[in-house]
């Protein structure tokens, strides 16, 4: 008799179990469902607004790059040859006075690096044929001063690194005078001009020898540049001798038919990309911590080891069943 009433405790408590088991798993399965649910909706929502951010970003950088003058990349030429020769451009009433009187004085002065036994070694002719030049560069490059005068003293008579009749001929030749399709019909002639007033060797500004293909490809590049800069400012800046000698120097462009800087638009969608991922990847990185957290030591979802409590519920009730029947039999 005692062992029939723990054997019904014992089935009654299973029956009891098996509901509630789960009615606690499907609890959890709501609870991490609608965690998944608020989790997947914020992550669009991270997503949405990253994009739409990098989007702005991308875009506030297009219109800076194409929105890019003229007169910067005519300033940048300008501080890139100042940089390379340690020439600095002057005001236009800083520049060098035409009168060779007037130049001698201003040498003996004191403030350049002459020395007055070296000024008075120099003759009124020398001093005219150095302001012919000087004049020309001045052209082709921007406005100097006394100092880069006295450099060009120095390479003309001391250094003998350009050869004084030659670059005087050469004056006949003026490369600022002319628009780029005209210079494009006479790129040999350029090339013999550049060869002799900046010879490679030069002790004062120095142009590496370029082709005729080089100087072809240079012109064509620089061609809606000017176009542009005469549209914005009216004038070409600095000299088309400095722009050739930026570029003999930095390498031959490839032709172009807008004024841009770099645009950044790949790197900004590689960012995007990036940034996706990793938003991707933190959101289920979350979705499985809250599984943790919400289910705690209940099962996963798909496992059912209540299932084991049902059957032995069951079992439970057979055994009973049928010491019953075995009793009322005897």
């Amino acid at each position: 008799m005692k062992v029939k009433k723990v054997l019904g405790i014992l089935a009654f408590m299973a029956l009891l179990t098996v509901p509630s088991a789960y009615a606690a798993e499907e609890n959890t399965a709501a609870n991490v469902n609608e965690s998944e649910e608020t989790l997947t909706t914020t992550t669009a929502e991270q997503m949405s607004t990253t994009q739409t951010t990098t989007s702005l970003e991308t875009t506030s950088e297009e219109t800076t790059d194409t929105t890019t003058t003229a007169v910067e990349v005519g300033e940048a030429i300008k501080n890139g040859i100042e940089e390379q020769t340690g020439i600095k451009a002057v005001e236009a009433s800083e520049t060098v006075n035409q009168n060779v009187v007037e130049i001698r004085k201003a040498l003996a002065s004191g403030q350049y690096a002459i020395t007055p036994e070296a000024l008075a070694n120099y003759t009124d002719e020398q001093l005219d044929e150095a302001l012919q030049l000087f004049t020309r560069i001045n052209q082709d490059f921007y406005g100097m001063d006394l100092g880069a005068y006295v450099r060009l003293l120095t390479a003309l008579y001391q250094d003998k690194t350009i050869a004084v009749s030659s670059a005087l001929a050469a004056l006949s030749f003026d490369a600022t005078g002319l628009s780029l399709s005209e210079l494009k019909n006479q790129v040999d002639a350029l090339e013999n001009y550049l060869q002799t007033v900046y010879p490679a060797n030069s002790s004062f500004i120095s142009i590496r020898q370029l082709s005729h293909d080089e100087l072809l490809a240079i012109l064509n590049f620089i061609t809606p540049l000017q176009e542009k800069m005469l549209a914005e400012e009216g004038r070409f800046f600095p000299g088309i001798i400095a722009w050739i000698a930026r570029y003999a120097s930095e390498g031959i462009p490839q032709a172009r038919n807008e004024l841009v800087k770099p645009v950044t638009t790949n790197a900004t969608t590689e960012t995007t990309s990036a940034t996706n991922e990793t938003t991707t990847e933190s959101s289920v990185t979350k979705k499985e911590d809250n599984k943790k957290e919400q289910t705690g030591i209940l099962p996963k979802m798909g496992d059912n080891p209540m299932f084991y409590v049902s059957v032995i519920g069951i079992l439970v009730i057979i055994s009973v069943t049928f010491i019953f029947y075995r009793r009322k039999k005897k």
